[in-house]
């Protein structure tokens, strides 16, 4: 799909909607029910899990087959590397280990959120990359794109990018 940034009230769990800036997630082609399918699960599962690094979710847009999304400003981690290699820079190992810390914080905390059953959801981003990493301004990190999570007691199959896959997301397990 396309990200846009829009302008409107944003919605606010427990409170008024108040003005603000989104991010909305449109796909190409609203007629395809693997991708709308795919849209629908990310929603639900950014919708869940409840973390400072996941992508807040506001709505889903049903008839447009979009979601309104937190709009998370900086740069990925794929930008911020590839900006310190043309300066011939390295990312400093304070800051590799502060991402990672709040990236694996994240995941656990994505994989260990009740479900609906109140059994842990298991969810498994499979697609973590430095282009699905965003650092803001103020030091956050964000992990974004769960559109190829899967959760416990759904379907495997090999999904996500190749470079990046554990060597059991690549075997299928």
């Amino acid at each position: 799909g396309t990200v846009y940034l829009a302008r409107g009230e944003v919605p606010r769990r427990g409170s008024r909607r108040q003005p603000g800036r989104v991010a909305i997630k449109h796909l190409h082609d609203p007629g395809d029910g693997g991708a709308r399918e795919a849209l629908e699960r990310e929603f639900a599962l950014m919708d869940q899990v409840r973390h400072r690094c996941v992508v807040h979710v506001y709505e889903m847009l049903w008839d447009e087959a979009a979601v309104v999304m937190e709009l998370v400003e900086g740069a990925t981690v794929r930008d911020a590397i590839d900006a310190l290699a043309a300066r011939n820079e390295t990312v400093p190992p304070l800051v590799v280990a502060a991402v990672g810390c709040e990236l694996v914080d994240c995941l656990y905390q994505a994989w260990a959120t009740p479900g609906r059953d109140g059994q842990p959801l298991g969810l498994v981003h499979r697609d973590i990359k430095p282009e699905n990493i965003m650092l803001t301004p103020d030091g956050q990190v964000k992990i974004l794109d769960f559109g190829l999570a899967r959760v416990r007691g759904t379907g495997g199959g090999v999904r996500g990018t190749p470079l990046y896959m554990a060597p059991e997301q690549a075997r299928g397990q």
